[in-house]
């Protein structure tokens, strides 16, 4: 099994969604104005017995327009915050749970408008290791 972080799922995600914005993964550009970047942030420990994974995720957007900006991330909560299982790679993900609400950042040095959402996500592999499908 290749394991691929939680962030790129969540791009596929979201693009079959139909999100049409610029999904960026652990690092956000300069340009272009309006962009959306998914960061892996940790998460819980995975559990020893089951086949299970708690990862993190945190998505920034960024935008000219403050209410634009938090009219696109208000629209991924809606996308994944509560999305029935999905199978992406060599995982199933069960869970998309949000961590706290929209979180409003500071403007950048061009004056563009960020929020930030983290979300918690329970996947389970589909691969063996030495850990009891569930």
């Amino acid at each position: 099994m290749t394991a691929i972080p939680s962030s790129k799922h969540i791009r596929e995600i979201l693009m079959d969604e139909g999100v049409t914005q610029d999904i960026y993964i652990g690092e956000q550009p300069d340009e272009p104005n309006t962009v959306i970047t998914i960061y892996d942030t940790g998460g819980r420990e995975s559990n020893p017995k089951w086949r299970i994974d708690y990862p993190e995720i945190q998505i920034r957007v960024r935008d000219e327009s403050y209410e634009t900006a938090y009219s696109i991330i208000n629209d991924i909560r809606g996308k994944i915050l509560g999305k029935e299982s999905i199978v992406k790679g060599d995982y199933v993900y069960v869970g998309f749970y949000t961590i706290g609400g929209i979180i409003a950042m500071p403007k950048d040095d061009k004056r563009r408008s960020s929020f930030v959402l983290n979300f918690s996500i329970t996947r389970e592999p589909l691969i063996s290791d030495n850990r009891t499908q569930i």
